[in-house]
């Protein structure tokens, strides 16, 4: 009976070993040669990850490679950052991405889409128009004069209209008239490629 379970006891510890060692953790990971590169200069990627069973890299034209290592040779216009992904599978079936940004120093600075944003009024010129991040007046980033009346709106392409590219987002927008402060305000939002025609009609 003794023995029975002495044997017993060691099918178990053993089962308990195998079943750890297959559970064991992927340390998946991956370096580059270098952080910052020029164009024309090769980027030379390389895993660190152990108990991975397969492995790829995603690389910044959208192209994949499978293996261990990988090269990207940095064509001309590429933008000041490009992203490399590694994805590996563990040998139990988990799939985990790892990614790294590389700067390129003589590389295109990143294209900003932005929205069109025109105010205008059919009333005196000369107000005064503050805008803010956010739906509250908070730190007022600009200031502009609207130097134009206009009968009628002008629309997104009129020249002598005040006119703001802006970045997408939610602005708040106020105004001062030239006999007295914030006699309009409103909410805007501004997405992309979209433009935003406001008519500042003041309360008095």
């Amino acid at each position: 009976m003794k023995t029975r379970f002495r044997y017993l006891a060691a099918a178990i510890i053993i089962f308990s070993l195998v079943l750890f060692a297959g559970c064991k953790r992927t340390d998946a990971n991956f370096t580059t040669d270098k952080d910052s590169y020029k164009i024309g200069e090769t980027v030379r990627l390389t895993s660190t990850s152990k108990g991975v069973k397969a492995a790829y890299w995603i690389l910044p034209n959208g192209s994949s490679v499978k293996g261990e290592t990988a090269t990207y040779l940095i064509p001309k216009g590429s933008p000041n950052t490009l992203s490399f992904s590694y994805y590996v599978r563990s040998r139990m079936g988990k799939v985990s991405e790892f990614t790294k940004d590389v700067k390129v120093v003589n590389g295109a600075p990143p294209v900003v889409e932005t929205g069109k944003v025109v105010l205008w009024s059919t009333w005196t010129a000369g107000y005064t128009l503050y805008i803010s991040a956010g739906s509250t007046s908070g730190d007022q980033f600009y200031d502009g004069v609207i130097v134009n009346t206009h009968a009628l709106d002008p629309g997104c392409s009129a020249s002598n209209a005040l006119t703001l590219n802006m970045e997408p987002g939610t602005y708040y927008v106020w105004a001062d008239s030239p006999y007295k402060a914030n006699v309009w305000s409103q909410n805007i939002t501004v997405t992309k490629g979209s433009c935003v025609s406001l008519r500042v009609t003041p309360v008095f």
